[in-house]
Order: C-alpha cells, then sequence, then structure tokens
C-alpha cells in the first residue's frame, strides 16, 4: 500500500516567503497556510537574517559555519506572531498529520513543547537537528533527543546532512526520521 498526500499544512513566518506558498501547486491536495511561527506559549517575537536560515535566537555562529547564511542588516528583521501547534490543531479542526516536519532554526524545542499534545498522536516526526550550537540559547542536541524519548519517539532514518565547509568529515547537521511507538 502506498501512502498518499491528501492534507498539507504550512507555518511559515517570514512575509516573503508568503506568496512562494499561496502559488505551490499540490493538485487534490487541501493546502492550509498560517503566516507564524510556533513556541511553548503564544507571543510575537523579531526574527533575524532575512532567509531561510533566519532565526527567533540570535546568529551567533551561524554564518561562520554557512557563511553568508544569515544577513546582519536590521532591515532583514521581521516581528511575527508566535503560536502553539497544539491550541491551533485543537481550535481550527484540522486532521491529525501522520508525519510532522520541522525546520526551525534553533527554535526545535519550543515548538515541541507546543506541540506535545499533537506529537502523541502523529505517527512520524523529520526534524532538523544541530551537532553544534549555531544561535545563541539554541538548545542542545540531547534536549531534543531527551524530549521525543519521553514521548516515545525513536529515531528511524536520516536524510540530508550538512557538513562543513572547512572540514568536510565534520556533519553539522541533518534531517533525522523519527517514529512514535505509540502509534506504530
Amino acid at each position: 500500500m502506498s501512502p498518499t498526500l491528501e492534507h498539507v499544512v504550512f507555518f511559515e513566518p517570514q512575509s516573503q516567503y508568503q506568496e512562494k506558498l499561496q502559488s505551490l501547486s499540490l493538485p487534490g491536495v487541501s493546502k492550509v497556510i498560517y503566516h507564524c511561527g510556533l513556541g511553548e506559549r503564544e507571543d510575537k517575537l523579531l526574527i533575524k537574517g532575512g532567509t531561510s536560515s533566519a532565526s527567533f535566537l540570535d546568529p551567533e555562529k551561524q554564518n561562520k559555519y554557512f557563511p553568508n547564511s544569515i544577513s546582519q542588516n536590521q532591515q532583514d528583521q521581521e516581528e511575527v506572531e508566535i503560536r502553539i501547534l497544539d491550541a491551533i490543531y485543537a481550535s481550527d479542526d484540522l486532521p491529525i498529520p501522520d508525519v510532522i516536519k520541522l525546520d526551525v532554526q534553533g527554535f526545535e524545542l519550543e515548538v515541541l513543547k507546543g506541540s506535545i499534545n499533537l506529537l502523541k498522536k502523529s505517527k512520524y516526526l523529520v526534524i532538523e537537528l544541530s551537532f553544534r550550537q549555531f544561535y545563541r540559547d539554541q538548545p542542545y542536541l540531547w534536549e531534543i533527543i531527551k524530549l521525543l524519548e519521553e514521548n516515545k519517539y525513536i529515531m528511524v532514518g536520516k536524510g540530508f546532512e550538512w557538513r562543513y565547509h572547512d572540514n568536510r568529515s565534520e556533519i553539522l547537521q541533518m534531517d533525522a526520521i523519527f517514529k512514535n511507538t505509540d502509534v506504530m
């Protein structure tokens, strides 16, 4: 049996990417787009960097490891509404996702803490993991793994990896695939 894609829900905090998401063609798939960031609590935060590597955290070492990936220009900042993923799914009657994909530039733990109820019902989580801290106050890898283990997730695979340009043997980041053992 091959899986089918029926529903996609996007959460994108940066205004500059909204039009691209709106124009994304997914024939036969319902698409919902939220213009907000996600976290453990509702808030308004400044996203800095103006690129796909932009973060709510200060990019202390991001450009060292990924040159020119973050703009230092003050104009490349935007105040963004932060919402709680569990609250959105509870109030907006969205279908429970089989797969959650997170790429949130150092904000993983905050997003996961605001998604505990949804994590308990979803089958898989694909998350970008960092082996170094690129942003100030970025959680350590073990903190993310611990939270996932506490919620019955095990790592079952990996995707793309990013390596350090000065030392190609060092993996800096990778997409990891986790399975919810309570659901599957």
